[in-house]
């Protein structure tokens, strides 16, 4: 599960979770058709991909345990999200973004 603090373009979407055009499908519309099958859990407007609703959200996010397993599954502890949203930057700086030119460091203000 990726938590994002704003929400996610479709291209970026697809790029944290490693959607890929498959056949005569275009990413976006392979990505359209992974969020559809999330009933109306998630909502797309124009480009951007989010949450039906800041509840759904909370929910999510809680601190809590929930009492039922099955549920709990589903709960984003803050840390862990970071963590992986971290790392999927690095990982798409380092194997896309950088992969054919270098950066110079010293040269930035």
């Amino acid at each position: 599960v990726v938590m994002a603090i704003r929400p996610l373009t479709l291209a970026e979407l697809s790029v944290a979770i490693n959607v890929n055009p498959s056949g005569s499908f275009s990413q976006d519309e392979v990505m359209r058709d992974q969020i559809s099958h999330c009933g109306y859990f998630l909502t797309i407007k124009e480009d951007e991909v989010g949450l039906i609703h800041q509840s759904a959200k909370d929910y999510l996010l809680r601190e809590t345990s929930d009492s039922n397993p099955e549920l709990e599954f589903f709960r984003v502890k803050k840390e862990v999200g970071n963590l992986e949203i971290t790392r999927k930057c690095l990982n798409y700086l380092q194997n896309s973004a950088l992969k054919s030119e270098k950066v110079d460091l010293k040269d930035t203000v």
